[in-house]
């Protein structure tokens, strides 16, 4: 199987996983109660869909690209699309802006942090140290 459709499939694995797993993390944050005098945006940013979708994201997006091992940028691209493309279906893409934008969130985070672990890949040789 090429590189690019193996990272786009994974992709599009992580994605739909992420919004499966999502609809239940967002129900289950959604019923923790709101401290009285806090802000309610500020709650459902944080809280709501900070804890319910973006690091729902986050998390499979990142077991996601450590356990295929895949390049960053198709496999956003295939996470990106199957998001939408759910949402679409569905007839959910007007109303569902927050969700759309903690699952980028997170997957963008997962992204970046995939990035800084990742290891050099130039050959590098050891220079030998000399037996005196």
């Amino acid at each position: 199987m090429p590189q690019l459709l193996k990272n786009l499939l994974v992709g599009t694995g992580s994605g739909a996983v992420t919004c499966l797993a999502s609809v239940y993390a967002i129900g289950h944050t959604a019923a923790i109660a709101m401290p009285s005098g806090f802000p309610i945006a500020l709650w459902n940013a944080v809280v709501v869909f900070g804890l319910g979708a973006a690091l729902v994201a986050f998390l499979v997006h990142i077991a996601a690209l450590r356990m295929f091992s895949s390049l960053l940028i198709p496999t956003l691209i295939g996470f990106t699309g199957i998001t939408v493309a759910a949402l679409a279906w569905k007839g959910l893409l007007p109303t569902s802006f927050n969700a759309l934008t903690s699952w980028l969130i997170g997957a963008l985070l997962a992204s970046a942090v995939c990035r800084w672990l990742m290891p050099d890949k130039s050959f590098k040789p050891m220079p030998l140290r000399s037996q005196t």
